[in-house]
């Protein structure tokens, strides 16, 4: 059975209560880790569980990706090409992966010695919704970013859905970063550049650990993360002039 909470806490407890009594194991990806709600359901569900791209302080086995490497890779690639007004936009700081997005953003900047703009970071929502408020927002400012990185999956047709609005040509006048590769990202003109990771090792190596730990729930904890990479295709330039 799949659910999707949308990144919407309160769906998420309506899923996680609906499904209580018919799983065996379950594979999430929460919408808070510190949702004090959300928290007490995921743990009074008495089944075996493993976390996707989010942590916990609490022994559950996890497979997270390096979000951080990959994000500091694509801002030093900006930062390269000689751009310094550098947005990123992603998910809420009460996940891991939105969090570990802001450290590789600011670590790329301090590795360039570079100061970092707080303005160009917003993060409220991996949605495509969300990424279409936030990078209109960016556009309509009176300092605006030259070059933008999504933060999140679904936020690449957002943040495209802005730039057109904006009439603005990529990378002409701006240059974008997805998160993930997909369809869109590899059949837009020009083609997207991507953080990008295995999604099928990623799933089988999820659903491998939920399998063992229903076998045995003895099993110590595990926790595995997978590397990203940096798919330069022809999205981004050197800042306008």
């Amino acid at each position: 059975m799949i659910g999707c909470s949308e990144d919407l806490p309160k769906r998420e407890i309506e899923l996680l209560e609906s499904l209580r009594r018919r799983l065996d194991g379950l594979i999430m990806s929460t919408a808070s880790e510190d949702d004090p709600e959300i928290a007490a359901i995921r743990n009074s569900l008495e089944i075996p569980l493993v976390l996707l791209d989010r942590e916990s302080d609490a022994e559950i086995d996890t497979v997270t990706m390096a979000q951080r490497d990959g994000t500091r890779k694509a801002v030093l690639h900006l930062l390269g090409l000689g751009h310094r007004d550098i947005a990123l936009v992603t998910g809420p700081t009460t996940v891991l992966s939105a969090r570990e997005r802001i450290l590789g953003y600011h670590d790329a900047f301090a590795e360039m010695k570079t100061p970092v703009n707080p303005d160009f970071i917003k993060a409220e929502s991996f949605t495509a919704d969300y990424a279409y408020i936030a990078v209109s927002d960016l556009l309509c400012g009176r300092h605006r970013p030259t070059a933008i990185v999504a933060g999140g999956i679904s936020m690449l047709t957002g943040m495209l859905h802005a730039c057109s609005t904006e009439r603005l040509s990529i990378p002409q006048d701006i240059s974008i970063i997805g998160c993930g590769d997909s369809d869109v990202a590899e059949l837009t003109s020009p083609p997207m550049t991507v953080i990008r990771w295995n999604y099928n090792s990623v799933g089988e190596a999820a659903a491998h650990l939920i399998i063992d730990r229903i076998k045995d729930p003895t099993l110590p904890t595990r926790r595995l993360r997978f590397p990203t990479e940096l798919v330069i295709r022809g999205s981004c330039a050197p800042p306008p002039r």
